[in-house]
């Protein structure tokens, strides 16, 4: 089931359900067995807990100010609670676990450490443990998931040394910089696609359905979340990070276009990568004072170059090789860089 028509099946069940103040709900007897709503006092905030590795809630909230949502670990029960127009924000609290919150509908606005912070649909945030922070609750019409991870869990998933692709383990090492500093990381998509959302659907259905096996999916999944974060999300970065992030990511343009330079068109990369056409022209004029095109030829006739010098292959077959059908346009090209033909830069390069 798709995470918004869950959602939908929780408002009709919300529409039987009797209507709470949160104090009420504070009192309720399930709450003290319940980990993420049972707040303990201390002298900074309230503290949310969890005893599970992973958990999760659904979370609603309607024009009309009222509040609703689904707990995992209650039994799926949906819960309704009227917000207090003359206290705009939940109150303050920290958690004593990892979150991760996805926007599926409208948007969420936040006080964290002091800060207000406004995130739209699509949008993923990371909060850390004993991040302080409260949700706005008024004049919002809105949907999230928040995802409740132990911190041996998250660091599990997200922090462990198994993540090989250069992007995954410069998010990885941001995270690691996050949490030493007990702050928060805020994700904006590149361009509008399912993929979070899907996950999404695809771990809330998982937790609730418990199937022989979920524990093993859910980790799955959540590797799946962060490999898109990495790929088709932007991170709110210091300008040192943004620039080792466009490093990174050059490389692993430059890595695929000498892999794939044969047949690779803007589109294929926009698809692979989510970023639209005008940024990777940004990105490899940045670094090569080229195009995309300019730049792929480059590569090409240094392809074409290696051919002539270290196999046997006849002229019009290296064209072809290269990615080229017109062979009075690959002479034109090659000559403008070469000064000379490809059979007689053979000649004078013989090994």
């Amino acid at each position: 089931m798709k995470l918004m028509e869950r959602i939908a099946e929780m408002e009709l069940k919300m529409q039987g359900t009797p209507v709470y103040s949160f104090d009420e709900l504070m009192e309720m007897p399930e709450m003290p067995n319940n980990t993420q709503l049972y707040n303990l006092q201390d002298s900074d905030s309230n503290i949310h807990y969890i005893k599970d590795n992973f958990s999760f809630i659904l979370w609603r909230v309607t024009p009309n100010g009222r509040i609703s949502f689904v707990i995992e670990n209650l039994a799926q029960r949906t819960y309704r609670v009227d917000i207090d127009p003359t206290r705009r924000f939940k109150d303050r609290h920290r958690h004593d676990y990892v979150e991760l919150a996805y926007v599926c509908k409208g948007q969420l606005p936040m006080e964290i450490s002091g800060n207000h912070y406004i995130f739209q649909r699509d949008e993923v945030f990371i909060i850390d443990r004993n991040c302080i922070h409260s949700e706005d609750l008024t004049n919002t019409d809105s949907a999230v998931v928040f995802l409740c991870m132990s911190e041996t869990f998250f660091d599990e998933i997200f922090l462990s040394e198994l993540q090989e692709e250069p992007l995954q383990e410069f998010i990885r090492m941001c995270l690691k910089k996050q949490k030493r500093i007990r702050q928060f990381m805020r994700f904006t998509p590149v361009s509008d696609n399912n993929q979070m959302y899907n996950l999404i659907s695809q771990v809330v259905e998982e937790a609730e359905s418990k199937r022989k096996g979920y524990d093993y999916l859910l980790k799955g999944l959540m590797m799946r979340i962060m490999d898109v974060l990495a790929n088709s999300y932007q991170i709110q970065l210091s300008k040192l990070e943004k620039q080792r992030k466009d490093e990174i990511l050059f490389q692993e343009l430059e890595k695929y276009l000498h892999q794939k330079y044969k047949e690779v068109t803007i589109e294929e990369l926009v698809l692979k990568y989510h970023y639209n056409a005008d940024y990777f022209n940004r990105l490899i004029k940045k670094y090569t004072q080229l195009s995309f095109s300019q730049f792929l030829q480059t590569i090409r006739l240094s392809k074409a170059e290696e051919m002539l010098v270290a196999s046997k292959l006849p002229v019009h077959q290296i064209i072809h090789e290269v990615g080229y059908q017109n062979k009075g346009y690959f002479y034109k090209i090659f000559v403008q860089r070469y000064g000379i033909t490809p059979k007689e830069f053979r000649s004078r390069h013989k090994i």
